[in-house]
């Protein structure tokens, strides 16, 4: 079994590489249906509004956004069904960097329990 961590790290510690990343997939296609949302909400209402062209631009970036997170999600599927699932992460070398718990919880339903640095928005692993 092929592991990307610590030779010392604990093995409840680790996550599977593939299955971090189908989560990922699907995280990213949850995101990139909310792109899609707002940027819907912004069109309807530009027929009423008159837009600035730097407007008009920046709502038509989030198609952009909303395709680019879309092609991440589908990568990130494709290479997580392409690699072996015997891969291993150490947790807290994946996740230490992420400031959203909730993206942390949705990466890792498993994860221990982590607070907040109110300073930074970092995360430390309990």
């Amino acid at each position: 079994m092929k592991r990307l961590m610590n030779k010392d790290s604990d093995p409840a510690e680790t996550i599977e590489l593939r299955a971090t990343l189908e989560r990922l997939a699907e995280e990213l296609n949850r995101m990139a249906a909310s792109a899609a949302q707002v940027q819907d909400a912004l069109s309807f209402g530009r027929p009423t509004i008159q837009l600035s062209p730097q407007s008009v631009r920046d709502i038509q970036a989030l198609d952009t956004i909303t395709q680019k997170l879309e092609d991440l999600a589908h990568f990130s599927l494709a290479a997580a069904h392409a690699i072996p699932s015997a891969i291993l992460l150490e947790k807290t070398a994946v996740f230490g960097g992420l400031r959203l718990h909730e993206l942390v919880n949705t990466l890792d339903p498993y994860v221990n329990l982590c607070k907040s640095h109110a300073d930074q928005g970092g995360v430390e692993w309990l």
